[in-house]
């Protein structure tokens, strides 16, 4: 027996709805994925997960920079099922918690790869995890009443943002300067562990740390000086956002979710007209 509880037609009618809309509660969020039996690679976005995959998810533990995983049991399918189910805050909290401390350990790596280029060279496993993960964090902040009209206007998603597109510049900076060669983590993900817990102390070090790549997008007569200028242009609007709403000391589990997933968010079309 997996679940023993009483529910009402109507509770169980809501729960389904709301966990089939709940990557709807993103924005867009995609990585690509092999075809099965060796099909084309596709750009696969998020999904209403299986409570099996959320489970499973929950219980890997992926080390070595994604390369190597665990089972470490910390969900059982009765916690999924009532993650559906029940909408009482200290439930929510308490899968809340657990799928962020999960998610960051997979996240954060998964979203350094996919700023760097590097995506195809990650397990497959890893990418249908990372995508679990994120469908659940949107049905979970649907459930907790913060849908993305909200929550991306908030400091949160924008420091995640921040932190994406300065990866983004770093990357660009490595490919037109370097000739290619990337350093072995880029400056926004080195800063994310540091952001999810202490976001002031994280964007102190981003505003060093991001200045020779600034300086170079600002001047750069490149074949790609077009997208240096527009990452230039977002990371001012974004800071400008965060400026006008204040920077936190510490973080709450909402927060960190929050972040994860504009870490993640993807603006491909927009870039894909500057580059062109």
């Amino acid at each position: 027996m997996v679940l023993s509880e009483v529910y009402r037609p109507q509770e169980l009618k809501l729960a389904a709805e709301t966990w089939k809309s709940g990557p709807k509660n993103l924005p867009h969020v995609s990585l690509f994925i092999p075809g099965k039996k060796g099909g084309p690679v596709v750009d696969r976005g998020v999904f209403p997960p299986f409570p099996s995959e959320v489970m499973r998810c929950l219980n890997t533990h992926w080390i070595r920079n994604l390369e190597e995983s665990s089972r470490v049991p910390m969900c059982s399918l009765s916690d999924v099922h009532r993650a559906m189910v029940r909408s009482d805050q200290e439930a929510l909290k308490n899968i809340l918690g657990l799928t962020v401390r999960k998610a960051s350990s997979l996240l954060v790596p998964l979203g350094g790869a996919q700023h760097a280029g590097t995506e195809t060279k990650v397990k497959v496993q890893a990418k249908i995890d990372g995508l679990t993960a994120i469908a659940l964090l949107g049905i979970l902040l649907l459930k907790s009443d913060r849908v993305k009209e909200v929550y991306m206007k908030d400091v949160s998603y924008g420091i995640g943002r921040l932190l994406s597109l300065a990866d983004r510049l770093h990357a660009l900076y490595s490919e037109e300067v370097r000739k290619g060669v990337l350093p072995s983590q880029l400056i926004g993900n080195a800063l994310m562990s540091t952001a999810l817990e202490q976001p002031k102390m994280a964007l102190d070090l981003l505003g060093r740390r991001i200045l020779p790549y600034q300086a170079w997008a600002r001047t750069t007569n490149g074949g790609k000086a077009g997208l240096a200028r527009w990452f230039l242009n977002e990371i001012g609007g974004v800071c400008e956002g965060i400026k006008a709403v204040g920077i936190p000391d510490r973080t709450t589990e909402m927060d960190r979710a929050e972040m994860l997933i504009g870490y993640l968010a993807k603006e491909e079309k927009k870039q894909e007209e500057v580059a062109s």
